[in-house]
């Protein structure tokens, strides 16, 4: 019996070594897992917190996208209207800087007064068309619709 007893002792130091290597495996494999699982994991929150922050982005560029256009759409409504105030406001300045112009013609204008009816009736229609090219310019007519009053002469009696 020590023959099968000395059989014994190798067989159960081979298994106690087996036990031993295959024990380790688990621990490197276990250790491989984890590493495995933690680089999934990290990778799968890089990715949603990648997509959160894209989604995040494009919600507020178009809030801010929305607000700009409407504050350049606010913006050019008001240019608009203090453009036709300006507009309006120098075509009346215009206008009235014409017929101040034509009524110093009228009173130094000293002729018979058949010739001062012609250049009234002339000056008259300068100051008409004016009006019409003012309008023109502001879009309210068109070119259509100018008149002509001819020439007009001045002869000095002076």
């Amino acid at each position: 019996m020590k023959k099968g007893n000395k059989l014994y002792l190798p067989i159960i130091g081979i298994g106690i070594v087996l036990i031993i290597m295959i024990s380790s495996v688990k621990v490197v494999f276990a250790n491989e897992d984890i590493a495995y699982m933690l680089k999934n994991w990290f990778d799968e929150k890089q990715s949603a917190s990648i997509e959160e922050i894209e989604r995040t982005i494009s919600q507020e560029k178009e809030k801010q996208t929305t607000r700009l256009k409407s504050e350049i759409h606010e913006a050019i409504q008001s240019a608009e209207s203090q453009y036709e105030v300006f507009l309006e406001e120098e075509k009346t300045k215009r206008k009235q800087e014409l017929i101040d112009y034509a009524d110093q013609l009228i009173s130094n204008y000293d002729v018979s007064v058949e010739a001062d009816q012609v250049l009234i009736e002339k000056l008259n229609c300068l100051i008409t068309k004016t009006e019409i090219e003012m309008d023109i310019v502001l879009g309210k007519k068109d070119t259509s619709q100018l008149i002509d009053c001819g020439e007009l002469q001045v002869n000095d009696a002076n």
